[in-house]
């Protein structure tokens, strides 16, 4: 799952996750809640690329469910044996979805831990929702996570 449709370091680091999966027999798809060039990149690049609708904003709560149903279709329709979001915002997204069609789901951090009240909401319910597993780019930043959250 992505939430960002242009590029930046989440996207450079899922980018090669992405290129080098099917040296491990992994097919990905990418089901994204944006728009924009990094999207045409990784299509460009013969990566399944399935645009939904965009996020849903974190205050807008009342959207989630929907946008959750959406990303589990897909990933029902795909096959998918695990849905990874890339980043925390689409981390609730993914549980969620995840849970719907019985699969597990992994969250890639890229962001500090409680860096400001709407971050911190976010890891919080991140946290409540209890995905199978939690990447963090930094032994500082699973350290600051766990003792944080």
């Amino acid at each position: 799952m992505l939430g960002a449709g242009e590029r930046g370091g989440a996207e450079t680091a899922l980018e090669t996750l992405l290129r080098h999966s099917a040296e491990h027999d992994v097919v990905p798809v990418v089901a994204a809640l944006a728009r924009g060039a990094f999207l045409d990149e990784l299509a460009g690049a013969g990566i399944d690329v399935v645009t939904l609708a965009d996020a849903p904003r974190t205050r807008e709560v009342w959207r989630l469910p929907a946008a959750a149903r959406a990303v589990a279709r897909v990933a029902s329709v795909e096959g998918c044996d695990l849905v990874q979001a890339n980043g925390e915002r689409m981390g609730i997204l993914s549980a969620l979805a995840a849970r719907r069609i019985g699969v597990p789901s992994v969250v890639w951090l890229h962001d500090a831990p409680a860096r400001n009240p709407s971050a911190r909401g976010i890891q919080l319910a991140l946290r409540a929702l209890r995905p199978d597993a939690f990447v963090a780019p930094s032994q500082w930043m699973t350290e600051v996570f766990e003792a944080e959250l």
